[in-house]
């Protein structure tokens, strides 16, 4: 299975570790594992302990130039899944996938991770994320 991560926080964290385990473990049970984030160093750690991992420019959310670069990797490396973490990977990662017909997985850690905003409810309800919560 080919599986996109999607990661757009700023800051590294439990969030960002748990990402790379489970890419590594996803990827050593022969799923192709692609990693996308902004922080540098995220991008590459995840280049050494997966193999792929490209430094992503979000902009603002729904932001037409990510979407677009979002359906054009998906497209090119026949993802499959995409997982999520903050508003941020959803309004642009998440969009391109449900444009795709992807399924899109958000992961949540804490009861706040989901703010009650109108467009982020409105997002939910268009994208429909399986939730995480490990």
């Amino acid at each position: 299975m080919n599986i996109a991560f999607v990661n757009a926080t700023k800051g590294w964290g439990g969030v960002k570790t748990w990402y790379l385990q489970f890419a590594e473990r996803l990827a050593r049970r022969g799923n192709r594992v692609y990693v996308y984030g902004r922080q540098p160093e995220f991008v590459e750690a995840a280049r050494e302990r997966v193999g792929h991992a490209e430094q992503v420019r979000f902009g603002a959310d729904l932001n037409p130039v990510a979407i677009t670069f979002f359906l054009r990797e998906f497209r090119r490396r026949n993802v499959e899944a995409v997982i999520v973490n903050i508003g941020k990977d959803l309004a642009t990662a998440g969009v391109a996938a449900r444009l795709l017909g992807l399924p899109v997985v958000q992961r949540i850690g804490l009861p706040g991770d989901i703010s009650p905003r109108l467009k982020t409810r409105l997002l939910h309800a268009w994208i429909r994320p399986a939730f995480l919560c490990p």
